[in-house]
């Protein structure tokens, strides 16, 4: 799995290697840009993007580069409420936008970030989701009665240090520099936990934390589609260049 990470990372850097030597960038075409995304994934997972950065007005097309802070959580399912997990991240994007002459084009792009907090320290996880205690098969001791008790086994989440995304889809201009773009996001999570396995008279003496504390950290590799939808707005610093998509026609 971590080879094959190391690939596509390898194949996403190329990619873009690829677009930005096949662009002439412009002198005069240099702008700041802001941007905001979401991004669904079809198991239940929300992500909100703040994008900060420039855009580099090119011949066939506009290179954006960008910080971004990333807000990611669970949405509400069953039992569960609206980010009850939440990670925040900040990273570095790349961007590139292919035929901006016209109203309708093709972008692509490639994010890499880091956790900075969490409100989900040593909670249960399980498969990647939040979770509540795992009970496994009841166990039955017998001495000269039945005394049945559940043992539980569960992923207790620690942190996410690194999570990396490649986008393609369509970026449709609006007015005035303010674009609309629709893509299908692949991010891949890298996912750190610790595993227990416990009954409750386990606790008797001991917290459950310092219990978890003493086990190995174990990685968990998630890949995961999304929806992702945003909106930019690329900001004019000529007068006479009015930036990207002046006139746009399909």
């Amino acid at each position: 799995m971590k080879q094959i990470l190391k690939s596509r990372c390898l194949l996403y850097l190329m990619l873009f290697s690829l677009l930005y030597n096949n662009s002439s960038l412009g002198q005069n075409s240099f702008s700041p840009f802001v941007g905001i995304s979401e991004e669904v994934t079809f198991r239940s997972f929300l992500s909100s993007n703040l994008q900060l950065g420039v855009q580099f007005g090119a011949d066939k097309g506009v290179f954006r580069t960008y910080g971004i802070y990333q807000l990611y959580g669970n949405v509400r399912h069953k039992e569960f409420d609206n980010f009850m997990f939440s990670s925040q991240l900040l990273g570095l994007g790349l961007e590139y936008q292919v035929n901006t002459n016209k109203t309708i084009s093709f972008i692509t792009g490639i994010s890499f970030l880091t956790e900075v907090a969490t409100n989900f320290k040593n909670g249960y996880m399980l498969n990647g989701e939040v979770s509540y205690p795992n009970p496994q098969q009841p166990y039955n001791n017998y001495n000269g009665s039945y005394n049945t008790y559940t043992k539980y086994s569960n992923d207790f989440y620690q942190k996410t240090p690194f999570s990396g995304s490649i986008w393609v889809g369509c970026n449709f201009y609006i007015f005035k520099q303010i674009n609309l773009n629709i893509s299908l996001s692949n991010t891949i999570r890298i996912i750190k936990t610790k595993h227990l396995e416990w009954d409750l008279d386990d606790f008797k003496n001991e917290n459950i934390i310092d219990a978890i504390q003493r086990q190995p950290e174990k990685t968990l590799i998630y890949d995961r589609v999304h929806l992702r939808l945003g909106i930019s707005y690329a900001f004019s610093l000529n007068k006479n260049n009015s930036g990207v998509n002046n006139k746009s026609k399909i």
